[in-house]
């Protein structure tokens, strides 16, 4: 099996779009299946805020001093790049907010082998439907989407040190490799792929991570066999 560490962030825009070209990337080489996926915990903003306030928008206006509608202007290509991809984001209402709670409750998820379904849930909800990750019930309503227990979850929320040595130390990791910016994939750990590069990219390091450990692909066939040549000759039609 290929082993392949993501470090992502709930709020982060191109994390969605990354994984998302990854996804394809597995479906189109044929290594489905034989790729084991661990996400890690990575905080763009550690100390956000906990309580709905201002928007992400209107957070970038903020730190950049550039007025909202260029922030608007500025975020078009992403949206539209997203698009391409099937993924629906809606900027004007995202909420800027703090995701530690949220990577506490991804790894209780992980724990019951539900990571990449509360992954994909929590992307899909921040981009697509506005919630804010900061509120329990906003957690707990996500755990029931991918079948994990609500009351377990609630507890995971509400309890500020569940799981938070594993989210620390994944952020640990992630500095030791130099990582400052995610998406971040590690490919057997000796591959690297940094930023949502397109489909391609991650094709070619995955094939190329599969030629060196021996991982043979599994192939998509189409038509017949019938007319075919093999070692024991050609089947010919019979008249």
């Amino acid at each position: 099996m290929i082993e392949v560490e993501i470090w992502s962030d709930f709020i982060c825009p191109f994390c969605y779009i990354g994984e998302r070209e990854f996804e394809h990337a597995l479906k189109a080489t044929g290594l489905e299946g034989k790729v084991t996926i661990k996400y890690n915990a990575f905080e763009l903003h550690a100390g956000g805020p906990t309580t709905p306030g201002e928007t992400v928008l209107e957070s970038m206006s903020k730190r950049s001093g550039q007025p909202v509608d260029m922030m608007k202007k500025n975020m078009a290509p992403i949206i539209e790049r997203a698009a391409g991809l099937g993924l629906t984001y809606h900027f004007d209402d995202l909420l800027a907010q703090d995701t530690l709670k949220a990577h506490r409750v991804a790894k209780y998820a992980e724990t019951k082998e539900k990571g990449t379904e509360f992954q994909e849930a929590a992307l899909h909800g921040v981009f697509t439907e506005n919630v804010f990750l900061p509120d329990t019930e906003t957690l707990v309503a996500l755990a029931k989407e991918i079948a994990l227990d609500p009351e377990e979850t609630r507890k995971v929320a509400d309890d500020p040190e569940a799981f938070l040595d594993v989210v620390k130390k994944e952020k640990r990791k992630g500095g030791l490799l130099g990582i400052t910016g995610v998406p971040f994939f590690m490919f057997n750990g000796k591959y690297a792929v940094q930023g949502a590069q397109l489909q391609e990219t991650f094709e070619e390091v995955l094939l190329k991570t599969a030629e060196e450990q021996g991982v043979k692909p599994k192939l998509q066939t189409f038509g017949s066999s019938e007319d075919a040549c093999g070692p024991e000759g050609c089947d010919l039609p019979q008249k």
